[in-house]
């Protein structure tokens, strides 16, 4: 993929000079948005080399760039682009492993769209490492998502930190609060049927977002709590307890999560809760604050299991994916098992209504088998021990064994290489990219303007300029 469509375009509306406290704050968010963008490609092309560290590679140079950002309007232009920069790569095919920067081969486009996910998932069957058949694996970042976890540990920051905690926890009240539209069941021409499709991809993308989100979240406001060190004696516990009952949350989230129940989109809200919560350290489930979350989550998953498929009860799939969810946070290790042992009677602060409403998303079907499967990769286990079980029982009995089929290249032909036109056009795209728009209408003025007045073409002016761009700006912005 083009560098020009990963890297975070440049938005006038934040990102020129009115939005800068002085000129020198301006300009130096301008050098450490390339410094970032370099840093990033260079973990891109040699994370995976064996013996290569982090922070002996770019520790220096991450700490050297903080150090720079004094101004408070510096570390907030900074947030938001780690923040875009950090979605967009998430979202993006790479971003749970894979190229980030890099170009793809285009030819793998020519495959069709079917055996381009077969291959694909072939990729990440060889490149990642094998799973370790846990059915309730700890939280791990994946793919890019090492890069800017390892960002944060190596730039020691205590004001990025806070700004980066207080961009996040805005971004999730918005997308939380999102009003998303409601997939209809489809009629007789299949046109509800496509809305239905793109609405629940909207859906899709929202949710993940939100997950990503509340793991930083949960990452960067738990991190100076979490060690490596082990449980706490009695004495050490009641004296940490008593401190930590006066520092606020970083998100009011048992507030969230009741509206969420309240307004029947229990679907939305509680998987990204699950990812909040799952960064906590030992001594979080035992606050009373957090402690009421967790009995409330408790009971929520004792009502989807208990309850039964009918009319006005949640979808199969938005009822399946928070079991998955709450089943795996009840795993780790951090959640205390007294917690499950809660009487009943000790529930009774707010009422778990499991069932549907037409104006909630919990009745609607916006879950699909590939959202369950990304939100809850632990299922893939199951799905593996019972087709290996499938399998070898099967060839035991002399069954069907299944065989792959390989797929030729032939047809493909040999691909030509691009031009040096092609290359200067991308250059310029990739230049126009980083810059603001009216750049691009000035540049495009002054070749219409030279071309009326000389003999030189419209084209053959923009095929100069692309050669050498800095004949004509000294800077980009």
């Amino acid at each position: 993929m083009p560098p020009s469509v990963q890297a975070v375009s440049f938005q006038p509306e934040t990102d020129n000079r009115a939005n800068f406290s002085s000129d020198r704050a301006f300009h130096t968010f301008k050098k450490q948005r390339d410094v970032f963008y370099e840093v990033l490609r260079e973990w891109e092309d040699r994370h995976e080399e064996p013996g290569w560290d982090f922070e002996k590679g770019l520790g220096s140079r991450i700490r050297a760039m903080m150090g720079q950002l004094s101004a408070a309007c510096s570390h907030r232009h900074f947030v938001r682009l780690f923040q875009k920069q950090f979605l967009q790569l998430c979202q993006s095919p790479g971003g749970a492993g894979g190229t980030i920067l890099g170009e793809a081969p285009d030819a793998l486009n020519m495959l069709g769209a079917d055996k381009l996910g077969r291959l694909r998932r072939l990729h990440e069957r060889l490149a990642a490492p094998q799973s370790s058949c846990r059915p309730c694996p700890l939280t791990s970042f994946p793919g890019c998502q090492g890069f800017f976890r390892d960002f944060i540990l190596s730039a020691s920051s205590f004001q990025f930190n806070q700004h980066l905690m207080d961009s996040l926890s805005l971004k999730i009240r918005e997308l939380n609060s999102l009003v998303l539209p409601h997939p209809e069941p489809s009629d007789e021409d299949g046109e509800s049927d496509v809305d239905g499709q793109g609405e629940r991809r909207h859906f899709a993308v929202v949710l993940l977002s939100l997950r990503h989100l509340a793991k930083f979240l949960g990452f960067v406001a738990f991190l100076p709590y979490r060690g490596p060190e082990p449980p706490p004696t009695r004495e050490l516990q009641d004296s940490m307890l008593a401190l930590r009952r006066q520092v606020p949350p970083v998100l009011d989230v048992r507030s969230l999560l009741q509206q969420g129940l309240r307004a029947h989109r229990a679907v939305l809200t509680v998987p990204w809760l699950v990812e909040f919560l799952s960064l906590a350290d030992q001594i979080v489930p035992m606050l009373d604050y957090y402690r009421s979350i967790f009995t409330l989550l408790l009971h929520l998953h004792r009502s989807l299991a208990l309850s039964k498929d009918g009319e006005g009860e949640m979808c199969f799939l938005n009822k399946l994916l928070l079991l998955a969810v709450l089943g795996w946070l009840f795993q780790i290790p951090t959640v205390p098992e007294d917690l499950f042992f809660v009487e009943e009677g000790q529930v009774d602060v707010f009422e778990v209504d499991t069932k549907t409403s037409e104006h909630g998303l919990d009745g609607v079907p916006v879950v699909d088998q590939h959202l369950l499967y990304t939100c809850c990769p632990y299922i893939g286990e199951l799905r593996k021990l019972l087709a290996s079980w499938v399998s070898g029982s099967s060839g035991r009995s002399g069954g069907f064994v299944r065989k792959i089929t390989p797929t030729t290249t032939t047809s493909l032909g040999a691909q030509p290489l691009p031009t040096t036109q092609g290359l200067q056009a991308q250059l310029a795209q990739a230049f126009f990219h980083n810059q603001p728009p009216s750049l691009r209408r000035t540049v495009e003025f002054v070749a219409e303007r030279i071309g009326s007045v000389s003999n030189i073409s419209r084209p053959r002016w923009w095929q100069i300029w692309c050669a050498r761009p800095s004949r004509f700006f000294k800077s980009s912005w």
